[in-house]
């Protein structure tokens, strides 16, 4: 009987047997599609440079 960290007894779920599908029978795809636009201006920054050798870092 498998149990959670507390020691409570855990139901198992059942596997989804069948595959979603829409109007045309088509499989639905449960991952979303994500989009992600990265935009770069290279130029002025305020940003505090200093020189940094690979030994300061070890």
């Amino acid at each position: 009987v498998p149990r959670d960290f507390f020691g409570r007894v855990v139901e198992a779920k059942p596997a989804a047997e069948t595959v979603p599908t829409d109007a045309e029978g088509k499989p639905i795809s449960i991952k979303p599609e994500v989009t992600v636009w990265l935009s770069y201006n290279q130029g002025f920054t305020n940003a505090v440079k200093r020189p940094v050798k690979v030994t300061d870092l070890l």
